[in-house]
């Protein structure tokens, strides 16, 4: 199997998803509006706050499975790299007039919450290594998308959207040379069920990723309203 063959036809196909998808059509094609960018954000908050503390498990197991300790040096590094990221979506929403306490009120979506018990499924297991088929998809779509949909929110008419920038623009930046990396780390894998694991956890998350979108600003604004008044 050619891993990263494989996992650049998965990113194909999530970036196919991703455009049929009203939401993060108009994010990347920079034409979205103010709601619909909070829910991006929201919902972005919510799985990314979950990347660290899954590659840092990973690194954990990996280092008690006896794995080659390249791998968990790379997890490692990794949960460096991914520190405070899910601030940058918290702080971007805060520029749409959404403080903090009104973001960490909303409710991941379902999807949202499919992808973390999947992904913790992974690092628990027999090939915490998989984790890497998450990793590659995610970056991969920011690779080919971030900068496109940043440059568009600069160039919005919304004051507010023009601002709210930072997650999209960090990703833009850093993801060029973390997908770089692992395409090179990625033809160190020799073992068919990690290779196999990393194209499945790829695919799910081509599968899962579209739909953590899947709902209403008025149903995220109604959860912070109930929040403020409790």
């Amino acid at each position: 199997m050619n891993l990263v063959k494989e996992l650049e036809s998965v990113s194909e196909e999530l970036s196919r998803r991703v455009d049929e998808v009203p939401l993060l059509r108009r994010l990347f094609g920079g034409a979205i509006g103010e709601e619909e960018m909070v829910v991006f954000l929201v919902q972005t908050y919510h799985y990314v706050r979950w990347t660290q503390p899954l590659l840092v498990e990973a690194a954990t197991r990996l280092s008690a499975l006896g794995a080659p300790p390249m791998w968990a040096r790379l997890f490692t590094e990794k949960s460096r790299e991914e520190h405070k990221h899910d601030a940058w979506a918290v702080a971007d929403a805060g520029k749409l007039g959404w403080s903090d306490v009104d973001v960490l009120s909303t409710l991941a979506s379902p999807a949202v919450d499919a992808y973390v018990a999947y992904n913790r499924a992974i690092v628990r297991g027999n090939h915490p290594l998989s984790y890497l088929g998450t990793a590659w998809a995610l970056e991969k779509l920011a690779l080919d998308r971030a900068g496109r949909a940043c440059a568009g929110l600069k160039a919005s008419e919304s004051a507010r959207l023009a601002k709210a920038t930072l997650f999209l623009r960090g990703h833009a930046e850093e993801d060029v040379g973390h997908v770089a990396e692992l395409s090179r780390l990625l033809g160190a894998v020799s073992d068919p069920r990690d290779k196999a694991g990393i194209v499945t956890a790829a695919r799910a998350t081509a599968e899962l990723y579209p739909a953590f979108f899947d709902v209403a600003y008025e149903e995220l604004d109604a959860q912070r309203r109930a929040r403020a008044a409790a």
